[in-house]
């Protein structure tokens, strides 16, 4: 379904141009149908990773992103291709489901069955390439109180607040807000009251098909928010309603 939805934003919107990503979600769903778009489209995690090579040649999957020419994909919350080195504190990018390591063992997974290979990364990703200490996955549960004493977790909140505090419109997709994810509120409150923001979607459904019960925290933040009661299948199918309406010459 995440493929389906890239694959149809794709045609909608060739350049991806105006469009960042930020996720709530552990899973690399989204990660795995981005990669398809690959060597054309580079994802920006808003980590520089250890693992990379250290080479100016483009073309390499995954390689640092251009200034200016990646995409951004921040998980805010981790995820589950990214370790930590608890000695060096650094981040590693590790393969996917629906890749292969370097050394060419897919990883399996929901969308396992692409076997596209993860080149431009060292191999031995259990390890810290720096200093060998074994490196632990990189998660930070939405808790009601977060310690950022973690200092990626720390870099990825900043890159969001950021690009939210620069978004003119933001699109929520499949997110009730909960109130044990207080952070998150508080960045999309900053970007209604000191950001540039124009407008604000939110997509998502209740149980009784209005989407209204979905809409009462987005409205608490502020009125001007428009709520389109589907899910992300539906979404899926026909992303081009959201370019129309949001992201156009964002």
């Amino acid at each position: 379904m995440h493929r389906e939805f890239i694959r149809n934003l794709e045609a909608a919107n060739p350049d991806f141009s105006g469009i960042h990503f930020i996720s709530l979600n552990y899973d690399t769903l989204l990660d795995s149908a981005l990669s398809h778009l690959h060597p054309r489209l580079v994802l920006d995690y808003g980590l520089d990773f250890s693992n990379y090579y250290v080479t100016s040649e483009k073309g390499l999957k995954w390689e640092r992103a251009w200034p200016g020419e990646g995409r951004d994909l921040i998980k805010v919350h981790g995820s589950l291709n990214f370790r930590f080195c608890p000695l060096c504190q650094s981040v590693q990018l590790i393969a996917f489901s629906g890749e292969t390591t370097p050394g060419g063992a897919e990883t399996g997974g929901a969308e396992s069955g692409a076997g596209l290979p993860v080149r431009g990364l060292r191999e031995d990703h259990g390890r810290c390439p720096r200093d060998g200490t074994l490196t632990e996955m990189l998660i930070a549960p939405p808790t009601l109180f977060k310690e950022f004493t973690n200092p990626a977790i720390l870099e990825l909140w900043r890159r969001a607040r950021t690009l939210l505090l620069e978004a003119r419109r933001i699109v929520v997709v499949g997110y009730s807000l909960p109130i044990a994810d207080l952070h998150m509120w508080q960045m999309l409150k900053n970007a209604v009251i000191g950001g540039k923001l124009e407008r604000m979607v939110v997509v998502g459904s209740s149980d009784d098909g209005s989407g209204e019960e979905a809409a009462v925290p987005y409205r608490q933040l502020t009125r001007d928010v428009d709520f389109l009661p589907i899910g992300f299948e539906e979404l899926a199918r026909d992303p081009s309603r959201l370019l129309d309406e949001s992201f156009r010459d964002a």
